[in-house]
């Protein structure tokens, strides 16, 4: 009777055993049917106020988006009033220049909807005031949509963006940016003479370059070409001299004056050292061969291709990031921008945001992506003895619009679980596989802190003088000009992300401060 006993009740712990496993078994399905198939666990940012408090909602099924046009906008030797597009419209050409490059051309994302911005005075007084004409220094396409993005206050409207905490979508949109370094070589250039053009400077292959992504159901990126230069690890020739005269005609304090024994670009530097007239500097912004006008042109042009459009969002690398911060700030669009050099300064002398006297707009679904080691990003690439100031760009802004989402090294070194030389010797191979950059041998880029409550703090030696350990970042290694090339930032920082950085505000950013600008 008692060996009856103990086989029942040992049927029984088995049943209740079995039973447990299907019903965990069960649990597991429903939760991984509950996202998208391959699409890592993310956690979504802290709601803060750049948000008005609201997390982002989702935005739908994942978007599947393919290249179907390349456009080329500037000047050449041939034909100083280039603008051309290149049209990848079959399966076979995708295939072809899948081929030819190596790289793919079919990239998956998501979307989120987020709050609309909101209107500011300073924009409403822009609009409705007649000394500030948007359309003098634009071509003549280039008229601006104001109604298309603000909102009043309090209104409760909402748009779709790309997926700023899904670390595939942030990974897949820096994929589309290094897509556009590529060289290319084609016969079936098509001609878009029926644009305005402004006169060329002559160089070879000069110019903005723009890669259009779409998925057939209205929603399209428009991706740009960052800098060719090989201290930036890019590669040198090409687009490079022309690439330099803009990135230091808007990204330096006054046309490119980064020294007593720097050139100026412009007439607008006063006899004092680092001294400046405002009123010439926002005049000098409207130079005839503006990146800035050619990244515009391909926007409209991409428009005009695709009027029933439902999204179409901008990205870029570098100067390409900048450049579309200033597009979307034109065109009223979201932006993801990687390794972006400051555009707040630019947009300024655009009038494209507030005057620095003005708080900048904090709701703007422009999203920059950098990190910690990048002195291009983090503002430091300047004066002597840094990367760039051999590399002759003056580069000296820091400050980015929307809001900045900072990967530190720090962070990756310990999940690799890496030791110091560890990492610094992956971090050595890593760019060797991408092509290696040029490291000036004396260059010093500086260290970095980054204190949430206090801001950015960036120091010449390296050293951080805070003793609160808790407060340093970015030990890993100091800022090298490495952690600048967009397929280096891939492979170290976003290729097995699991989360994305907070995406923040830089509402304490001050461009130039030891600069005196007059009328």
């Amino acid at each position: 009777m008692r060996y009856l006993w103990n086989v029942s009740r040992r049927l029984v712990y088995v049943a209740v055993f079995y039973a447990t496993l299907v019903a965990i078994l069960f649990a597991a399905v429903v939760i991984s049917s509950a996202r998208p198939p391959g699409r890592p666990l993310t956690s979504e940012s802290p709601a803060s106020s750049w948000e008005n408090s609201a997390k982002p909602l989702p935005g739908g099924d994942d978007i599947q988006l393919r290249l179907a046009h390349i456009f080329h906008r500037g000047g050449s030797k041939e034909d100083p009033r280039v603008f051309r597009r290149l049209d990848i419209s079959t399966e076979d050409d995708l295939v072809a220049h899948t081929a030819l490059t190596g790289q793919s051309f079919v990239h998956t994302v998501s979307s989120v909807n987020v709050r609309k911005p909101t209107s500011a005075s300073w924009q409403q007084q822009q609009r409705s005031s007649p000394k500030k004409p948007m359309k003098d220094w634009l071509s003549s396409q280039n008229d601006r949509d104001d109604n298309l993005w603000l909102t009043p206050t309090g209104t409760d409207e909402y748009i779709t963006v790309p997926n700023y905490t899904d670390p595939l979508t942030v990974l897949n949109f820096a994929l589309m940016t290094s897509n556009t370094y590529l060289p290319l070589n084609s016969s079936r250039w098509l001609d878009m003479g029926e644009w305005n053009v402004t006169e060329g400077f002559g160089w070879d292959d000069d110019g903005v370059r723009g890669y259009v992504y779409k998925d057939g159901q209205g929603n399209i990126v428009l991706a740009y070409k960052g800098t060719s230069a090989s201290v930036f690890g890019i590669g040198g020739g090409g687009t490079s001299a022309r690439d330099k005269y803009n990135d230091n005609m808007m990204f330096s304090c006054c046309c490119g004056k980064a020294g007593p024994t720097w050139w100026p670009l412009c007439d607008c530097c006063g006899s004092a050292y680092k001294t400046c007239n405002a009123t010439c500097l926002n005049a000098a912004a409207h130079y005839n061969d503006s990146y800035y006008d050619y990244a515009q042109d391909i926007f409209l042009a991409t428009k005009q291709l695709n009027p029933d459009a439902k999204n179409v969002w901008v990205a870029g690398h570098s100067l390409g990031g900048a450049l579309a911060s200033l597009v979307a700030l034109t065109n009223n669009v979201a932006c993801f921008a990687y390794e972006a050099v400051g555009e707040v300064s630019f947009a300024r002398r655009l009038g494209l945001l507030p005057p620095a006297s003005q708080p900048l707009p904090a709701d703007l679904p422009i999203y920059h992506f950098g990190n910690l080691g990048d002195p291009v990003f983090m503002g430091a690439c300047n004066g002597p003895l840094s990367s760039c100031w051999f590399g002759g760009y003056a580069l000296e802004t820091k400050c980015h619009a929307g809001k900045s989402c900072v990967y530190d090294p720090d962070d990756v070194r310990a999940k690799k679980r890496l030791s110091m030389n560890g990492f610094s010797d992956w971090v050595n191979a890593v760019d060797e596989e991408n092509g290696g950059t040029q490291v000036f041998p004396y260059a010093r880029d500086g260290g970095v802190r980054y204190d949430a409550a206090a801001g950015w703090n960036t120091f010449d030696d390296g050293r951080d003088p805070d003793p609160d350990p808790d407060a340093r970042a970015n030990t890993s290694a100091a800022m090298n000009i490495r952690y600048h090339q967009i397929n280096n930032v891939i492979r170290l920082f976003l290729q097995d992300a699991e989360t994305v950085p907070p995406c923040i505000a830089e509402t304490n950013c001050t461009d130039c401060e030891i600069w005196e600008y007059g009328d």
